[in-house]
């Protein structure tokens, strides 16, 4: 799943595909604040510190 690749910080909550879009911030999701910036994690999963990524 290209959200749990990219972004394995966020969950996908029930549709992972406005999940994407919005941790890429594309468009909005209740309960969540909008994402005007982002950085995905672009290296090896096995990289992974386990932290939250801040945007910018």
């Amino acid at each position: 799943m290209v959200l749990a690749r990219l972004f394995p910080w966020h969950e996908p909550g029930e549709d992972p595909w406005a999940t994407l879009l919005w941790a890429n911030g594309r468009r909005s999701l209740p309960g969540r604040a909008f994402q005007r910036r982002w950085r995905g994690h672009v290296a090896p999963l096995a990289q992974w510190d386990g932290s939250v990524r801040a945007p910018g």
